[in-house]
């Protein structure tokens, strides 16, 4: 069961890895791909709630996450 708890988390942080490079291609994009690279971004964020809410389930922890909107 370790095994897979850190395979899951590394998942999460995979994530995280590819949402932090697609904020720096928006950063440094033209206006014409902003749009695009905002999608992408969009969709990772999804695919960060949609696993860490399967990790928390399946293992019954809480994951910490700083909470943006504040």
């Amino acid at each position: 069961m370790v095994d897979t708890f850190e395979k899951d988390i590394k998942k999460i942080h995979q994530i995280k890895i590819d949402l932090l490079k697609i904020s720096k291609c928006i950063d440094a994009c033209t206006d014409e791909e902003k749009s695009v690279y905002q999608d992408i971004a969009g969709e990772y964020s999804k695919a960060l709630k949609v696993v860490k809410a399967s990790i928390e389930d399946a293992y019954d922890v809480k994951l910490c996450c700083y909470p943006f909107d504040e």
